[in-house]
């Protein structure tokens, strides 16, 4: 079987896992969903990166990564109502598998929707693993959902792995720019 359509390992990620734990969500480990039920093209605009939404090159990088066997974590996925699965965090890894052929991933997928958790996972998942948001983006994701949700600095520090004085500090030089 050629490496490009060998079955991918995709490991476990502990740090994923022990974030969606701390928001109370729920999820199972799926070995097999097919990519054709997972709408990539609206997971690409899932907001979890501001600038730069879908870095080609890091796709290649993956994809090169993938062919010799490197393991990815787990994608993490949600179920919409239309059936088909919207990506919260890893549109770079199923673009890499996709691009290889591959016709299935594991992931973890999250057991109901709900918009304030999906959208908290989306924006902030690429802090705990994949492309690193910059700080600024960062910000910008925290200033989005204290607006839009009414979250606490110490729960968004703590999401987006940044220090509560740092945010609070950047709001406040936020405010001074505005």
């Amino acid at each position: 079987m050629p490496a490009s359509r060998k079955a991918r390992e995709w490991k476990e990620d502990y740090t994923a896992e022990s974030k969606m734990k701390g928001l109370g969500v729920k999820y199972t480990i799926v070995d097999k969903v097919h990519i054709a039920e997972i709408d990539l093209e609206r997971s690409r605009r899932n907001n979890a990166r501001l600038l730069d939404r879908y870095d080609e090159d890091l796709v290649g990088e993956y994809a090169e990564a993938m062919s010799t066997g490197d393991k990815f974590p787990m994608t993490i996925l949600v179920k919409m109502s239309n059936g088909k699965y919207l990506t919260l965090s890893g549109n770079h890894r199923l673009g890499a598998a996709d691009d290889l052929g591959d016709k299935t991933v594991r992931a973890y997928v999250v057991s109901k929707w709900d918009e304030q958790t999906n959208e908290l996972i989306a924006r902030s998942a690429n802090r705990w693993m994949g492309k690193r948001q910059e700080k600024e983006e960062t910000l910008q994701h925290a200033l989005h959902m204290m607006n839009t949700y009414k979250m606490k600095v110490a729960e968004i520090a703590k999401l987006f792995s940044v220090t509560p004085a740092w945010l609070q500090a950047a709001i406040r030089t936020q405010g001074i720019k505005d």
